[in-house]
Formats: structure tokens, sequence, C-alpha cells
């Protein structure tokens, strides 16, 4: 015997009854909507999840490419500096912006290694 017909022998002489099945209806309706977007959502995390290290992988890639430009670009600000030229403002503003993805990157990394399910 179903949810509904139980319902419907228990209340059988009252007059709401079609409203009581009508509101078990509703709630059987969005209980399986519930558990349909909660298996997507599950789902969606695990391919999440699968694709988190390599993710990460990639990402402390282009860390060591940001320190790399960090490195020869102070490199070639020093040896300017000893012949009395002036740095190339797209030198400093590679080396700025490399610093700002070596914060940004980080700032990631951390955040992806601290998530667990």
């Amino acid at each position: 015997m179903t949810q509904k017909e139980k319902i419907l022998l228990q209340f059988s002489e009252k007059k709401n009854v079609s409203v009581e099945l009508g509101l078990i209806d509703d709630f059987n309706s969005i209980s399986s909507k519930a558990v349909n977007s909660g298996s997507d959502a599950g789902a969606n995390a695990q391919d999440w999840l699968n694709k988190k290290n390599p993710i990460i992988i990639d990402l402390k890639n282009s860390l060591k490419d940001q320190q790399n430009v960090i490195d020869l670009g102070n490199k070639i600000k020093v040896s300017l500096k000893e012949l009395g030229a002036d740095v190339p403002a797209d030198i400093n503003k590679k080396i700025e912006g490399a610093k700002q993805w070596v914060k940004e990157i980080n700032s990631v990394v951390s955040k992806l290694n601290g998530f667990k399910l």
C-alpha cells in the first residue's frame, strides 16, 4: 500500500482528504527534485575534485614561471642600475604583474588544498 493510500484510509471520513493528498503529492515532487539536484551537485563536486590536483599542478608550474620572471627581472634591474641606466617601464610592469600573480596563485592553491568533502 502506498503512502497516499495509507493516508486516504486514515482520513477517509474527513473533508480535507483531497487537500492532504495534494500536499503529499507536492511533498513527493519536491523531495524527488531535492534528491535529483543533490545527486547532480554531488556528481559535479566529484568531477571538480578529480580535476583539483591537475589544476594545482598547473598553478604551481605557473608559480615557477612567475618567479622566474621576478628573478630575471630583478637581475636586469641590478645590472641596469650598475650601468647607471634607467629600468624600462615595461620591465617594472612585468615584474610587478608577476608578483601579483604569485600572490593570487598562492591564495588559490591554498584554498584548493583546504577544500575537503
